[in-house]
């Protein structure tokens, strides 16, 4: 009985230089769903991959360049120096600290660490 277990053995350590498992082909393009017009609909929202629903189509005029805080939703300029970049939704905020009321603070420091989507930020420094 105990040659068996040998020979199995021996079976299973030559084993992981027989067998060749590829490498998983990561693919890092973020698809979103976020629209203005998604908290009018109603909801469960049948979607077709592929394919855009045209009630969740935006009409927003984004031509202008500027970049908005997706916090406190005010225009960061044409080029921000340092801005929060979402890593999930790709939503941008601004760094610099005001001073105002203790509910702005508190509604700040509740998006410090995440979006509002729950994605982490990263810093982002354009030159």
């Amino acid at each position: 009985m105990p040659i068996i277990c040998f020979e199995f053995l021996d079976e299973c350590c030559l084993l992981p230089s027989q067998v060749q498992i590829q490498c998983l082909q990561q693919q890092n393009s973020r698809v979103v769903l976020a629209s203005p017009q998604l908290a009018q609909q109603i909801l469960p929202l049948q979607l077709e991959f592929q394919n855009e629903p045209e009630c969740l189509a935006s009409n927003i005029d984004s031509s202008n360049g500027q970049t908005v805080d997706s916090i406190r939703h005010l225009y960061l300029g044409r080029t921000p120096r340092v801005v929060k970049q979402c890593v999930r939704c790709g939503a941008s905020a601004g760094t610099v600290q005001v001073i105002r009321s203790a509910a702005i603070r508190a509604w700040d420091q509740r998006w410090l660490k995440s979006c509002q989507c729950g994605g982490l930020w990263r810093m982002q420094v354009y030159s």
